[in-house]
């Protein structure tokens, strides 16, 4: 039995009723999606932006090193670096694509040329030295690995073959400084190119690093041989020597030799300042040659007027005869009395 205008809703399968699902049921699919579209963007708003991926999607970086300081050394090491990044960015994180990075060390079959001239700079006791080769242009070679160090404390040496490097810097470095070296004593040193095949002159233009001193030896002796006090006597015998090494020929002449005198010329100074007798070596002392006669070019068979220590460069003379003409000569004598006779006065 039926009633009309009742409509029967059908009787879903847990008891329940098919209400608005139902009603879902019997829409069409596009009108569906178009709902279901408007109520996110009702409800969440903020999830419609733009979504940008990052600008760089891959970078790759790879290098060749050839040749090397390492023990054992490392002929060729490549190391590679990849990345890719997912995540979402700005507009303005990152603005590159692709980016690659390579470098290459070029060589040649021949060795790098050898350094023609080493600066040395040694200290007091001769145990620190420092090098210096920046006249040495290593990137107009363009092949230098390397600079190894050679130190020899016996006798010089033009050639490397055979030897061990004392150290050995990177290609960058034009100066190294040594330490811990054997003091007074004299170093012979070169610095040798390296190439990145291990090429190298073995050739080389030493230098050296002497340790000099005004002093060779010096020693002071005493003996007391009186009984008494302690106090009585400290000392008895006192002798200090010295020992100079001198050289074959004599010292060379005075050429310059300044003259002041006093306005009666009872009294003179000289100066020979401008002889380096540091240079030559072995100057003892200068004999001081006079004259109130004539001039002379020579003081063979002359007697000095007085003898001045090494050391010194000018003296002062006194009680010469007033309102005379006066003529001098300094000549330098070594440690076995040698001196040139020839003067100029």
């Amino acid at each position: 039995m039926s009633c009309a205008g009742v409509v029967a809703t059908p009787r879903l399968r847990g008891g329940g009723y098919a209400g608005i699902g139902g009603l879902l049921n019997g829409l069409p699919g596009w009108f569906l999606v178009f709902a279901f579209s408007f109520l996110l963007a009702r409800v969440s708003p903020a999830r419609a932006q733009e979504t940008v991926l990052i600008r760089e999607l891959a970078s790759r970086e790879f290098s060749v090193h050839v040749g090397g300081l390492q023990t054992p050394d490392i002929k060729e090491l490549v190391s590679r670096e990849f990345s890719i990044s997912v995540e979402n960015g700005g507009v303005d994180r990152d603005r590159e694509l692709f980016s690659r990075e390579f470098s290459v060390v070029m060589t040649t079959a021949d060795p790098p040329p050898r350094i023609p001239d080493l600066g040395v700079v040694v200290s007091a006791m001769g145990d620190t030295v420092t090098l210096n080769w920046s006249g040495y242009n290593p990137w107009a070679v363009g092949d230098v690995q390397r600079f190894d160090v050679y130190l020899s404390d016996v006798a010089p040496f033009q050639s490397v073959a055979g030897m061990t490097p004392k150290v050995s810097v990177s290609g960058e470095r034009l100066s190294v400084t040594l330490t811990n070296l054997t003091p007074f004593t004299d170093h012979y040193l070169a610095v040798v190119a390296v190439d990145a095949l291990g090429n190298f002159d073995p050739l080389v233009n030493y230098s050296a690093a002497y340790v000099l001193t005004p002093e060779l030896v010096s020693r002071e002796f005493s003996v007391h041989v009186e009984n008494g006090t302690s106090l009585a006597q400290g000392q008895l015998v006192s002798r200090e020597f010295s020992l100079l090494v001198v050289s074959t020929p004599p010292p060379p002449a005075i050429s310059s030799l300044a003259v002041s005198v006093s306005a009666e010329g009872d009294s003179a100074t000289l100066d020979w300042s401008s002889y380096n007798q540091y240079s030559v070596g072995d100057v003892i002392g200068f004999d001081v040659y006079y004259s109130p006669v004539a001039p002379f070019s020579t003081v063979a068979g002359m007697t000095p007027l007085r003898r001045v220590p090494g050391g010194n460069s000018s003296v002062v003379l006194t009680n010469l005869a007033r309102f005379t003409d006066h003529y001098f000569a300094v000549v330098p004598v070594d440690g076995l009395e040698q001196f040139v006779p020839e003067v100029k006065y």
